[in-house]
């Protein structure tokens, strides 16, 4: 898998977990993230496959792990041309945002465990990673938080 590949994967699983309602439960298997619907038989069969709140928290913090790092790496690969790395660190961005500031995603997740101190810690923890990483990409790629993909579009134009 090449960066960009590895990347697109990266925006795709922000993209779901950003679409995460309150009560839902992410389950991360196989370098693969689910939504989980809340129903009767859920603790079931997150009990069976193993799944609890702690495997969620390391797959969001191993995904964030892999994102940063990817990052990095998009910034400094010379392959990359400017358009392709201005365009895949734009969509990081974005599905972190989507991630951070909806009613969805982080903050289902700390609604869904409220009542459960150390991993509402701990997601506020990656909700920060995520912040930090939000703003290392938007300073490199000079993305102000006014600026719509419009605004984008029309820069890569001229």
């Amino acid at each position: 898998m090449n960066i960009k590949q590895k990347l697109e994967r990266s925006i795709i699983i922000l993209k779901i977990v950003s679409k995460l309602n309150e009560n839902e439960k992410l389950v991360f298997r196989n370098k693969s993230v689910t939504i989980q619907k809340n129903t009767l038989l859920t603790p079931v069969v997150r009990h069976i496959y193993g799944d609890d709140r702690f495997s969620t928290i390391q797959g969001i913090n191993d995904l964030l792990d892999e994102t940063d790092h990817l990052v990095t790496d998009c910034i400094c690969n010379q392959d990359l041309n400017p358009e392709d790395r201005y365009t895949l660190l734009y969509r990081i961005n974005t599905s972190l945002t989507d991630c951070i500031n909806s009613s969805k995603g982080f903050n289902a997740l700390l609604s869904t465990y409220a009542q459960d101190s150390v991993c509402t810690a701990n997601l506020e923890c990656a909700r920060e990673r995520s912040l930090l990483l939000q703003r290392k990409i938007s300073k490199t790629i000079g993305v102000k938080k006014t600026e719509s993909l419009e605004d984008i579009d029309e820069t890569l134009e001229e």
